[in-house]
């Protein structure tokens, strides 16, 4: 499992050297949110950078994001899948991050723990 900490410092190093395009706030928005990708490795099983890259490739740490298809939040949940869940919901950054983790959780299952199929 990764430190909180130093998940925060490997994308502020990746941010700095220009090897990814992502601005202060969602650099803020992804560090104040380490620690809880780490529950979610504890609670399902997914890798804390691996899930923080799909959330940087999904909506680059930008919380408030709904995409044409109607995904929202950082990791671009569809809330019409969700039951109770709306779209405001899933711009809280700590419930897209739970709700995208309990997804990718039920894919990697679905597709033989394969997170790359997932």
């Amino acid at each position: 499992m990764i430190n909180g900490f130093i998940l925060c410092i490997s994308f502020n190093f990746l941010s700095i050297s220009n090897s990814i395009d992502i601005n202060p706030s969602g650099l803020s928005t992804l560090c104040e949110n380490a620690n809880y990708l780490n529950q979610m490795y504890n609670e399902y099983g997914i890798d804390p950078f691996i899930y923080s890259s799909l959330i940087y490739y999904e909506s680059r740490w930008q919380p408030n994001l709904k995409s044409h298809a109607g995904a929202c939040g950082l990791s671009q949940v569809l809330h019409k899948y969700v039951k109770g869940i709306s779209c405001k919901d899933l711009f809280d950054p700590k419930t897209s991050i739970l709700y995208g983790a309990k997804n990718l959780s039920y894919w990697k299952k679905y597709k033989k723990d394969s997170i790359s199929k997932a």
